[in-house]
């Protein structure tokens, strides 16, 4: 039964009481790793000391005791949210507590091992998120001197630092690269000792070649005969340089020698055991899953293919995979095997004879003896969320979480601790779902096989997620749906690339264009546009909104026909907030959300980013801005509580120009900050409130999966 909540709180919309603060826990839903791990960083002299880089979802850490990782970067403030794209890590091998990382537009550095950083001034670009992410490091720390550290940036060169990163001199002897490539690669070599410092020093740069000093980076010049497109460089026992590359593996110890494994294969991944300094082991560089792995015990003369089991046990449960795969038995899946899928690293454990760790699309695997002769591999991907999500929905009645993402389609969430089992379709991109308050176990959600909606389809649930359903779909790509809060028939689809609304009565069979409602509301069909214009009243199953360029529409008759309400509202305003993504330059988002209030007829809250929050009571015929919010961008609805008569508020945005995450149990008169500097969850997509607990919210973080927050009462 639908709770109807009194509306004469709306009428005081502008008496607001000051914040306050209030304690919160923050988490991840469990979804596991899914995004591109395109480093590990293993210390030489401390155990289990493990750092993994991520293209989006910042750094993490390996917890040991806890057996998790741990996320380095979540306090990074809206200003400064390209530091959550890591472009490279170095550790100093003599001291375990130092580490620098070059992101966004700058290196940072910390002293404790990531607990705390700051920056260190070289203000150049770093892109953790480009071309040639999965290659490196493009940062060294000097092994023989700890004040010696080179950066390679992507587009203005090498940068050298002689007193541990206070200052930074340009090396001009070296050019930078490709435009937004630039110098991906550098290593030392300790054994080119003269007055405590390296000597030699590699600097590898993408479609340039290999450039490299011989006089501890007094002078630098391109070493002849270097293959050209350089991926991954390491020193071996005897001083030789081992390159992996586009067009093979390649060794240089005053000439070059072709050590491939096989011909016109190309290669990434390089480890070079610690323990044996003739066993090398290399990975494939492929696009797809199943990237071979090969190894030698005598540095390149004689190579073998590693043979792997692979226990997907220990993997998050919707991690496809071929039976026949996981046992070793064949090499080549029926379908895509969420394992060694392009491969962007190796390295060895200095600590655990034979044990190899290596990092992928999706995850970090490792295995306790790669010698053997059927290599068994695990995963834990506890603590490691990675994932882009687009649209994160918490139906009323007690029914699963949905998160629909980009690259991983999405899940159902019968427990957020738990991994999830499997997707909720087959496709890639999970894009939109809504549901029918009266009826929560009725869904529809839009899927597509790629980023620009193709294929897009419509599909339906009647049991709360468990299957899906294709039904017919009208024209158009991409897209939102709404779903009548008591009608499970009837539903409202909005195409993207200026395609007119459709509404249908029967679940899909049949649909009809709407009439009166416009039809430039998602102009784009890239699925990296956040704006949520359509929803349903909460209470009036009838009744639909949408919001177009300031405007907002209604439809009381279900969908089919449109009038333009009198509430007169802005338009949205994206300006220094509003994101352009880096694969589609043209496709912004203003991050409109418009979202109406559970049980209250005619309650809209629409976010219009610099322009604020605006506020209705009756169905848009008047909005009132909220006055306690000068920017705000996601909004959302939870369970009330229990002292109040009134759904719970949750909106990201900006009072006195700090962003935040703030509550409200009385409809906006006052507000709760419950986000802290450990947590700012800068950016949201995606916002809802849990409709079964109080107090709890959830937030698609931009390549942090979804985080959820709830009263800390410890």
């Amino acid at each position: 039964m639908r709770i109807f909540f009194l509306a004469f709180a709306l009428t005081s919309l502008n008496i607001i009481n000051c914040i306050s603060q209030e304690n919160y826990r923050w988490n991840n839903v469990a979804i596991g790793g899914g995004g591109y791990v395109t480093d590990i960083v293993v210390h030489p002299k401390e155990r289990d000391l493990i750092y993994i880089r991520t293209d989006v979802g910042g750094l993490f850490k390996w917890d040991n005791k806890h057996g998790r990782w741990i996320q380095l970067l979540d306090w990074v403030g809206y200003d400064n949210v390209n530091y959550r794209n890591v472009d490279g890590v170095a550790i100093d091998p003599n001291n375990p507590d130092l580490i620098y990382i070059a992101a966004g537009n700058d290196v940072l550095k910390s002293n404790n091992r990531g607990l705390s950083w700051k920056n260190t001034g070289l203000n150049k670009e770093f892109m953790g998120n480009g071309d040639y992410r999965w290659v490196g490091e493009n940062i060294a720390v000097d092994p023989l001197n700890s004040k010696i550290i080179y950066c390679g940036t992507r587009n203005d060169g090498l940068y050298c630092s002689t007193d541990t990163a206070k200052t930074w001199q340009p090396v001009r002897q070296i050019p930078s690269g490709k435009k937004d490539i630039g110098i991906r690669t550098i290593v030392f070599d300790s054994k080119s000792i003269k007055d405590g410092k390296c000597q030699k020093i590699y600097v590898g740069i993408p479609g340039f070649g290999i450039y490299w000093s011989n006089d501890a980076g007094n002078t630098f010049s391109i070493l002849n005969g270097s293959p050209l497109d350089v991926n991954r460089m390491a020193i071996a026992a005897d001083g030789s340089l081992i390159v992996t590359h586009q067009g093979g593996l390649s060794k240089f110890n005053g000439k070059w020698t072709d050590i491939s494994p096989h011909k016109n294969m190309e290669f990434c991944g390089l480890a070079i055991d610690p323990n044996n300094t003739e066993h090398y082991v290399i990975s494939e560089s492929r696009n797809d899953c199943l990237n071979s792995f090969f190894q030698t015990n005598d540095a390149g003369k004689t190579w073998n293919e590693v043979r792997r089991k692979i226990h997907f046990e220990t993997a998050p449960g919707w991690y496809t995979f071929d039976a026949e795969v996981a046992e070793g038995t064949k090499t080549h899946p029926d379908k895509f095997t969420y394992f060694a899928a392009a491969v962007s690293s190796l390295a060895f454990d200095p600590f655990t004879p034979n044990k190899l760790l290596f990092s992928d699309w999706y995850a970090v695997w490792w295995t306790n003896n790669i010698n053997a002769p059927l290599t068994e591999w695990v995963s834990n991907e506890k603590g490691h969320e990675e994932t882009v999500v687009l649209s994160v929905v918490c139906p009323t009645g007690g029914f699963p979480l949905f998160t629909l993402m980009a690259d991983n389609c999405g899940f159902f969430h019968n427990n957020i601790h738990d991994f999830p089992t499997k997707r909720l379709t087959d496709k890639a991109e999970g894009i939109n779902l809504d549901y029918c308050d009266d009826r929560p176990s009725n869904l529809v959600m839009i899927d597509a096989e790629d980023w620009a909606g193709k294929n897009t389809r419509l599909l339906v649930s009647t049991d709360a997620g468990k299957t899906f359903m294709p039904i017919t779909k009208p024209e158009g790509t991409s897209g939102r749906v709404a779903y009548s809060s008591d009608d499970s028939l009837n539903i409202v689809y909005l195409p993207a690339k200026n395609k007119q609304i459709y509404f249908t009565e029967d679940m899909g069979k049949t649909w009809v264009p709407s009439k009166g409602s416009p039809i430039d509301v998602l102009d784009r069909e890239y699925i990296f546009n956040y704006n949520q214009p359509l929803a349903a009243d909460k209470v009036e199953g009838s009744t639909f909104y949408l919001f177009c360029r300031g405007k907002l529409y209604q439809s009381a008759d279900k969908g089919k026909n449109w009038i333009l309400t009198q509430g007169e509202i802005p338009q949205e305003e994206g300006d220094d907030w509003t994101e352009t993504s880096t694969a589609d330059p043209t496709t912004e988002s203003g991050f409109v959300n418009l979202k109406t209030a559970p049980g209250l007829k005619g309650t809209i809250w629409i976010s219009l980013g610099k322009n604020g929050l605006w506020r209705s009571s009756n169905g848009g015929e008047k909005f009132s801005p909220d006055t306690f919010f000068e920017a705000a961008r996601c909004l959302a609805w939870g369970k009330e509580a229990a002292t109040s008569l009134f759904p719970t508020a949750y909106v990201y945005g900006t009072h006195q120009n700090e962003w935040g995450l703030y509550r409200s149990t009385d409809m906006g008169k006052s507000w709760l900050k419950i986000n802290d500097n450990e947590h700012s969850l800068t950016r949201p997509y995606s916002m809802d409130g849990d409709k079964n607990k109080f107090g709890r919210v959830y937030l698609s973080i931009g390549g942090r999966g979804v985080m959820y927050g709830e009263t800390d009462t410890k």
